[in-house]
């Protein structure tokens, strides 16, 4: 694989920044998602998620988004978040 991406003339650094804030990206969906299946009756039985371990995802998730959106706003006025490698 990283052969192939040499050969095509990809900076492999170029693509572990961007691979990285794609997972920074997906994060706080799959927090999400562990909050929904963590509090399905039908999925966990009578081990649902207490109420301290849903309140710290859900504050985990809200920064995660917040943190996602303030990538994107920084990227789309131009002040910065994308790569400045030569």
């Amino acid at each position: 694989m990283s052969l192939s991406l040499a050969l095509f003339g990809l900076d492999p650094v170029h693509l572990m920044f961007w691979a990285n804030v794609l997972q920074g990206i997906l994060s706080p969906v799959l927090v999400v998602l562990l909050v929904v299946l963590g509090n399905s009756r039908g999925i966990m039985g009578k081990n649902k998620l207490g109420l301290v371990t849903n309140a710290g995802l859900v504050v985990a998730a809200i920064v995660m988004f917040g943190a996602s959106a303030l990538l994107f706003y920084g990227l789309a006025s131009g002040q910065g978040g994308g790569w400045q490698g030569g």
